[in-house]
């Protein structure tokens, strides 16, 4: 099992690196999504479809340069592919279903309580991406690393 914390407990150093690679390729992510959301609505094409080829482009790029940039994943595979598919899917149904509860639950607003659910699925994502989707990654030094 990788180290992912120092003695004192804090986030390894090349742990919190390939956090911080994480967060940005979920930027880049979903600056893919909406970007392609809005240029095919600009085509005319209905939201729903629009938003689902838009967030599958998006997800392709995040499963692209996380596994190459982010998690350091020398080959490609069906199994890592369906695996971050299926995170993605999960996630997913996560994020819609916790925002729905906290908006019938409480007196937040749809997109306070999207940001205030976003911070523990990232969270979870990272975690589930590099001990299962990705294991087998390089550690900091480029050395295979069991995740």
């Amino acid at each position: 099992m990788p180290k992912v914390t120092s003695p004192a407990g804090r986030l390894d150093r090349g742990e919190a690196l390939r956090l911080v690679r994480y967060l940005g390729v979920g930027c880049i992510n979903t600056a893919v999504h909406l970007g392609g959301f809005a240029a095919l609505l600009a085509l005319r094409v209905p939201y729903a479809p629009a938003d689902a080829v838009a967030y599958a482009a998006g997800v392709m790029v995040s499963y692209l340069v996380n596994h190459r940039y982010t998690f350091r994943v020398l080959h490609h595979s069906r199994s890592t592919l369906a695996r971050f598919v299926a995170l993605q899917a999960l996630l997913g149904v996560a994020n819609v279903g916790a925002t729905f509860a906290l908006v019938a639950a409480t007196p937040l607003s749809p997109l306070a309580a999207q940001a205030l659910v976003l911070i523990p699925l990232v969270v979870v994502g990272f975690v589930v991406a590099r001990r299962w989707v990705f294991r087998g990654a390089l550690d900091t030094r480029g050395q295979v690393t069991p995740a």
